[in-house]
Order: structure tokens, then sequence, then C-alpha cells
């Protein structure tokens, strides 16, 4: 089995809402067959309140969730959801945090490109990983 990431770093925005909201655009990738598995994973410095992809509510617990520790203390949230059918030729991924700044005040570090001072939350990380089965039918 091959697996690609594609890596969902710059071109994020913050959207003018109530809540602290982030929007990101993506085209689907393309070159994907009938055995393609495609799923997006999420890392952020802190629950999401809310997570969209073309309209549709993710779950914000269900798929891998782990909270896992930072060298700086705090914690961090990791979610996936697997979306190959979901995908449409241009994407619309948005993120909600509720807005409030996180427990440990502390900047969250990333390479997501978004705010990170003042412990705002944010997101860390966000990538589509590819799986495509190697075996020829």
């Amino acid at each position: 089995m091959q697996t690609h990431r594609m890596r969902l770093t710059s071109a994020w925005r913050k959207m003018a809402t109530p809540s602290l909201g982030y929007e990101r655009v993506f085209h689907s990738p393309t070159g994907l067959g009938p055995r393609s598995r495609v799923y997006l994973a999420l890392h952020t410095s802190a629950p999401p309140a809310r997570i969209v992809l073309n309209d549709k509510l993710l779950p914000t617990m269900s798929g891998t969730t782990t909270d896992m520790p930072t060298d700086s203390g705090s914690w961090t949230v990791r979610l996936r959801w697997r979306v190959e059918g979901q995908l449409l030729p241009v994407n619309r991924l948005t993120v909600d945090f509720d807005g409030s700044p996180l427990a440990s005040g502390k900047p969250s570090t990333g390479d997501a490109g978004l705010d990170r001072s003042g412990g705002v939350p944010t997101v860390i990380e966000c990538f589509l990983e590819i799986e495509e089965d190697s075996e020829r039918v």
C-alpha cells in the first residue's frame, strides 16, 4: 500500500464570525482510483467547536482522536476522517473554535501560518492522506 500526504499549510484565512474561525480552500487530489482511500487529518491546539467540509458538519469526536501533551505542557487534539466520497473539484474546509484563549495562556506553535499569539486556538497541521492499494485487479 502506498501513502501520500498532501499538506494544507498555507492559504488559511481568518473568518469574520462571532467565534474564532479559519477557512482553507483546496483542490481535490487527482488520479484517485476505485481503491483509493482519502483521509482528512487535523491537528489543533484546542478542541474545535465545529469542523465543516463542503457544507457538511464533521463529527469532532470520531475517527482517530488523541490528546497529546506538547513540549510547552499544553494539550493538542488530533482528528481524522475518511473523506474520499465527500471531496469536490474545489473544497472548502472551515474550523471554528469558541474563541476562548488556551488554558495555558501560552502561544501555540505550528506551521499552518495562522495567528498563534496570546494562546489563541489554532490549526497546527492539516493534510490529506491518500492510501492507494498497490495490488492490480
